[in-house]
């Protein structure tokens, strides 16, 4: 502060000092959250594991992420041959019949078959996870980590040499049942996965640290982006194959709830936090509706844009998350980021700009603030940022939003803060006058009954200037001069 000051009504002012697997002829692709995904034409697209999967007769488990275009009758996955006489090739399908979904087992002796079915149809154009268990004697479905009809089987499935096909299925023997829509994330496993396995790893590709890996016979992660192999990243090394004229148009920016890491709760008003070292604390809370599980994962690379939306100046990255809800019934949630460890939002000079913006997948290639009827609250002092009664899934991102131009000319009269826009002194926007006030400018700070707490006026980095300035601190008003990034408050009367 300069020491030219003759007028100056204040009664507080504070100063504040401040893993790698080898696919065909290279390294398996690593790409940001779920990747890719391949898309299935319904007509003759299908995936194929000529070299095929040797299956646990009384434990398998299969998984996969799913979007559903429409619901026509067709095969997923399937080691299936549906021909008199070489039962023993049977042993489960993942289909679709009038809608459901059903996951299905044969003993491989009289072609018994039994299914677990979902309770209810699905919504189309929506992405799903997956699983359907056998171990030994029931057979269940689970719909986004939630646990659908069993039915009891009771026998050794088939383990004969049949063809692992995905995005078709076969009958009598032939190919048929092609699947149309979006498939990601598949995962063939030989032990039964419990309701804590599934949902554990369901949004995490982090699967070398799974409790059963020494179990898994077949994982296609989907990410080799280009091509007609589909490379499988278990020891087993069965990579797969597009047909008959899969090619590179067929794959797709996957919108799977997939990160590096991930967390889950058995969802309640407590909700639950994921905790990631120098980059913060992501919680969801107040959760309403049925709830199953709630999901946040989180994902330490950039996105696949890093395009700030209109308003915004940049991203901050690499990191961000994504919350996702188990089951299949309707809620709502609210998000909270804590960006304290976070050191690339932490002492920025733009720092008391930073909001979250985002997008509802990775499919998304546009990102966007939060919508209606979400609300967005940003709470300065403790680091957090707060989205509210978000109904949908969310995949949220750090960013500066751009602070406007202001008028700097010279202009006498009394500028009344608002804070409008956020604590930044020099974005004009937070003044009535809409523009930054002067040397031959009077100032009024008014208390918290007329501005939002958090939102009272910091100068930081540069040299703000008045002529007098009133701060109704009965009022709880504050002013903070940020003199270790520079900034400064020079009042000429």
């Amino acid at each position: 502060m300069s020491n030219n000051c003759k007028h100056i009504v204040i009664k507080t002012l504070v100063l504040v000092c401040s893993f790698m697997h080898i696919v065909a002829t290279g390294a398996y692709p690593t790409k940001p959250g779920p990747g890719n995904s391949l898309f299935f034409d319904g007509v003759d697209d299908y995936v194929g594991v000529n070299a095929g999967i040797t299956l646990n007769a009384t434990n398998i488990s299969v998984e996969a992420w799913v979007k559903f275009p429409d619901f026509d009758d067709s095969d997923l996955i399937s080691k299936y041959n549906d021909l008199s006489g070489t039962f023993a090739d049977d042993a489960f399908q993942l289909v679709v019949k009038s809608g459901l979904l059903y996951f299905e087992v044969t003993d491989g002796v009289s072609n018994a078959v039994k299914s677990s079915i979902s309770t209810s149809k699905l919504k189309v154009n929506t992405w799903y996870h997956l699983a359907g268990v056998y171990n030994g004697t029931k057979v269940t479905l689970y719909v986004n980590g939630a646990p659908m009809t069993s039915a009891n089987l009771g026998a050794s499935l088939g383990t004969g040499g049949t063809e692992l096909l995905i995005g078709a299925g076969r009958k009598n023997g032939a190919l048929d049942d092609y699947f149309k829509g979006e498939i990601d994330e598949v995962r063939i496993w030989n032990t039964t996965l419990t309701i804590a396995n599934i949902r554990s790893f369901m949004c995490s590709k982090n699967i070398t640290s799974h409790p059963k890996y020494t179990n898994l016979k077949a994982y296609y992660r989907f990410d080799d982006g280009s091509g007609t192999v589909l490379g499988d990243l278990s020891p087993s090394g069965l990579n797969g194959v597009l047909k008959p004229n899969m090619g590179n148009a067929n794959w797709l920016n996957s919108g799977a709830a997939i990160g590096d890491t991930s967390i889950y709760n058995i969802a309640s008003a407590t909700g639950v936090t994921l905790t990631i070292a120098n980059f913060g604390k992501i919680s969801s809370v107040n959760t309403s509706g049925i709830v199953d599980s709630l999901h946040i994962y989180y994902v330490a690379d950039e996105p696949n844009t890093t395009t700030a939306p209109a308003g915004f100046d940049s991203l901050v990255v690499p990191g961000y998350f994504g919350f996702f809800i188990g089951g299949i019934n309707a809620k709502t949630y609210d998000a909270i980021y804590d960006y304290t460890s976070n050191a690339k939002i932490v002492g920025h000079p733009n720092e008391d700009s930073v909001k979250l913006v985002g997008r509802d997948n990775a499919s998304i290639l546009s990102l966007n603030t939060p919508g209606t009827p979400t609300t967005e609250l940003t709470d300065f002092s403790a680091k957090t940022i707060t989205v509210k009664t978000i109904s949908s899934r969310f995949e949220a991102i750090s960013a500066f939003k751009t602070k406007s131009m202001c008028d700097t000319s010279i202009v006498a009269g009394t500028w009344t803060w608002k804070g409008s826009i956020d604590s930044d002194w020099f974005n004009c926007g937070n003044w009535d006058q809409g523009s930054l006030p002067s040397k031959q400018c009077k100032v009024v700070i008014p208390g918290v009954s007329s501005v939002v707490a958090t939102r009272q006026p910091k100068i930081k980095a540069k040299v703000a200037y008045c002529k007098s300035i009133t701060i109704d601190t009965s009022d709880n008003a504050q002013l903070t001069v940020d003199v270790s990034t520079g900034g400064q408050l020079e009042i000429s009367d």
